[in-house]
């Protein structure tokens, strides 16, 4: 591989101490091949997309609340006039 690193690394889950931890490894070869290995808290790293995942379900409440209100606003704005008219006309 003339010295340049695996582009495949490999990935694994190891369980250490209560807490998984992703690990993948990197090979770089040459005339003495290294292994060059990445230990990541996987709690950690997951925890971002639970954070990521509220902050959107809260807003998509809150657009869905917005467009409630203006649907109202606008409905109420066009029946308005037909209720003022018939008594207009009285």
């Amino acid at each position: 591989m003339n010295g340049k690193p695996n582009l495949n690394p490999q990935t694994e889950l190891l369980d250490l101490q209560q807490e998984r931890q992703l690990t993948h490894y990197i090979d770089i070869a040459g005339a003495h091949p290294v292994r060059v290995f990445f230990v990541r808290s996987y709690d950690q790293a997951t925890s971002f997309i639970g954070t990521l995942n509220r902050m959107l379900v809260y807003l998509g409440i809150a657009v869905v609340l917005m467009a409630a209100a203006l649907v109202f606003a606008i409905s109420r704005q066009i029946t308005r006039p037909l209720n003022i008219s018939p008594m207009a006309y009285a």
